[in-house]
């Protein structure tokens, strides 16, 4: 979906061994993934991590973690590093207040590189989704026209490239003539969030 696939964007899902090697490497960049206590082939045993899931937190409309979690795939996108799949219900805000990061099936990649895409697109999916999934969208836009676009522009990356992004996330899952599936949005959400995501994309080009 969105202009990903048109850049040569690709989604699969990673065997358990693929799933062991990349928590191994992201380990060794010091990123904040469960520890891998026990490897048994085709099933893995990690961690218990106390805390809440940060979906749990925005669906409240806490959006204190949110800044959190940006912060976090930053500092994995500093070393090459793309989770992939991120959308709150796979980031757990642990009972000291720091992000960890869960469920890493879905991989992400590109058929020939290009600099800046993959972090782009891991940013821009996870603010649409914490927009889409908060029970504070005005709260959210005020971060993201705030502090977030702004930061994110310090940190170099690519603001048109979010707002495309991010806008053909939006279009993609707010399109009621799809086909629908488990995943597809209820039909009470197509007006409600379409207003919130166009306002989205606005704050991220205009940062």
């Amino acid at each position: 979906h969105t202009e990903f696939d048109e850049l040569g964007g690709i989604f699969r899902l990673r065997s358990i061994q693929e799933e062991v090697t990349f928590m191994r490497q992201a380990q060794a960049h010091g990123l904040p993934v469960p520890k891998l206590l026990h490897d048994g082939g085709n099933w893995i045993l990690i961690e218990f991590i106390e805390g809440q899931t940060a979906y749990a937190a925005i669906k409240e409309g806490d959006l204190s973690v949110v800044a959190k979690v940006v912060e976090a795939l930053h500092d994995a996108h500093c070393q090459g590093v793309i989770y992939g799949d991120r959308w709150s219900d796979n980031e757990i805000i642990n009972k000291h207040g720091q992000v960890r990061f869960i469920d890493f099936d879905v991989e992400w990649a590109l058929v020939e590189p290009q600099t800046g895409l993959l972090e782009a697109m891991e940013i821009a999916d996870y603010l649409f989704n914490t927009l889409r999934l908060t029970s504070n969208r005005s709260g959210m836009l005020e971060l993201v026209r705030h502090k977030l676009a702004s930061q994110l522009r310090i940190w170099g990356y690519d603001m048109e490239r979010l707002a495309k992004f991010a806008g053909g996330i939006s279009q993609f899952y707010l399109d009621p003539n799809k086909p629908s599936n488990e995943w597809s949005l209820p039909t009470s959400l197509y007006l409600s969030l379409a207003e919130p995501a166009e306002q989205l994309v606005h704050h991220l080009r205009a940062a």
